[in-house]
Order: C-alpha cells, then sequence, then structure tokens
C-alpha cells in the first residue's frame, strides 16, 4: 500500500513574480522603452535638419539662376553703375546693393535695377527704374525656412587693373534663421556663394 506525501513535504509552485522582480523588470522595460524614445526624437531631429538644409540649397540656387538670368541678358556695351554702398557694423566695404544695367543703349532701351533691401530681405528687380510697375521680388525671407542675409555687387578689374564693364561679381549670403535647430553658437545653417556674371547681350 502507497503511503501519500504529506501536505508538508509537497513543492509549492510559485504561479507569479515576487515584488523585488516585478521592480527589476520593470526598471530593464524603463531603460529600453526610453532609449527607444531617444532614437526617435534624434531621427526626428535630423530628418529636420536634413529638410532644411534642402531648403537652404534650394533657395540659394533658386536665387543664383535669378540674378544669373536677369544681368546675363544686359548689354557689356552700356555702363554698370553700382549704388547704394553696403555696410558692416558702420564699415564700408567696395561692395555695393544695387546694380544699374541696361539691355541696349538708350532710349531705345530702359535702364534696369537689380538691388537687396536688407531690412526686408528682398531681392528685386526694375525691369525699367522708372516704371514701379515694373518691379519683381525676385525672393524675399521666408519663416522657418531661410532668411536672406545679403546680396552685394562689386566691380570687376581686368588684369591691367581697369574695370571690366562687362563682369559683375556678385555674393549671395543665406541661412535658415534657426530652423534646422543645430546646437552651435549661432545655431544657423548657413551657405555663401560668390559668381561673376558675364553680360552677353553686345
Amino acid at each position: 500500500m502507497k503511503l501519500l506525501p504529506s501536505r508538508c513535504c509537497r513543492r509549492r509552485h510559485r504561479d507569479g513574480f515576487t515584488l523585488v522582480e516585478m521592480m527589476f523588470a520593470w526598471s530593464i522595460g524603463l531603460l529600453i522603452a526610453g532609449g527607444g524614445v531617444l532614437l526617435v526624437l534624434e531621427a526626428a531631429k535630423e530628418n529636420a535638419r536634413s529638410v532644411a538644409d534642402m531648403s537652404l540649397e534650394q533657395a540659394a540656387s533658386d536665387l543664383e539662376s535669378r540674378v544669373v538670368e536677369c544681368l546675363r541678358t544686359m548689354s557689356a556695351r552700356e555702363a554698370v553703375v553700382y549704388t547704394s554702398p553696403a555696410e558692416d557694423g558702420g564699415e564700408t566695404y567696395r561692395a555695393y546693393r544695387s546694380v544699374i544695367v541696361a539691355r541696349g543703349p538708350a532710349p531705345d532701351f530702359p535702364r534696369s535695377e537689380l538691388r537687396f533691401e536688407p531690412d526686408s530681405g528682398r531681392v528685386v528687380f526694375l525691369s525699367n527704374r522708372l516704371v514701379t510697375a515694373s518691379q519683381k521680388v525676385l525672393m524675399q525671407n521666408q519663416t522657418n525656412r531661410f532668411v536672406v542675409r545679403n546680396l552685394c555687387f562689386f566691380p570687376a578689374i581686368k588684369s591691367d587693373t581697369t574695370p571690366d564693364n562687362s563682369l559683375i561679381n556678385v555674393v549671395i549670403e543665406l541661412d535658415d534663421d534657426g530652423a534646422s535647430a543645430r546646437r552651435t553658437a549661432s545655431n544657423f545653417a548657413r551657405i555663401q556663394r560668390t559668381l561673376s556674371v558675364k553680360m552677353r547681350n553686345n
């Protein structure tokens, strides 16, 4: 005859976790979840920076092509007049905010003007300086995308040190005004381009 094991000798099976085990598991789970959230946030920041950089590059390329298009159609035989000297911190440089050009001789061809308005951040082209309605805004600041910080012109010099009226040097500067949220002192993504435009309409 088999004897049944006494109640006190039976092994007790645990169906759950102890409080210490649960706290330990929760801690590990929180660490993993926190790390995942940080990775998602960093990925979102990088994506926002990439979008801001692409938008800034596109704006700089658009402005460059529009400026080149305006100046290349002008006549190299007509005098180029540089106006509105550029200043920085009260110091005047050999660069100018505006140029006056023409497609051909007067009076058949009106004088045109390409200028930068630093207060408003607008780049404006007037096909006829005497007609306000001929004004066309080539580019202006766009909130949370880019800011036109500078557009200036300066004369080209030939090898014999005489002015080259057929060539106009241009400097373009834009930044994203902090839209990319970079951890830098200025917090800006900045683009500066320097180009020389040959007027081809002889």
